[in-house]
């Protein structure tokens, strides 16, 4: 089997840092684990690897993809009560309609 190409170790590398950021999702992390990520998925895109190499980056990349979700399920749910304690209840119990969220969008 050949080497790895030295831009996919480098990606994995990101992917890997990115992940460790993830681990504690607070809005600074979130953002520097963003600007990783794209610079790991433009270093991908230019660099063609077999795909006998690709076995481990995609595992990375999967842990990223549920750091992610987990990440937005623990802000969702903050919302949440955020948005109870701020916005109240409707007459029916329910909670009253909350501002339009923000989102969190990856390509790649």
């Amino acid at each position: 089997m050949s080497a790895l190409p030295e831009p996919w170790i480098v990606a994995q590398q990101e992917v890997e840092a990115a992940c460790e950021l993830l681990i504690d999702p607070s809005p600074p992390n979130l953002d520097r684990s963003a600007g990783i990520l794209a610079s790991a998925a433009k270093r991908l895109a230019e660099t063609p690897a077999p795909a006998a190499h690709s076995r481990q980056l995609r595992a990375s990349i999967h842990r990223a993809g549920r750091l992610l979700e987990s990440a937005a399920q623990f802000h969702r749910g903050w919302r949440q009560i955020l948005v109870a304690m701020t916005e109240g209840y409707t007459a029916e119990g329910g909670l009253a309609e909350p501002p339009p969220a923000a989102r969190l969008s990856l390509d790649g």
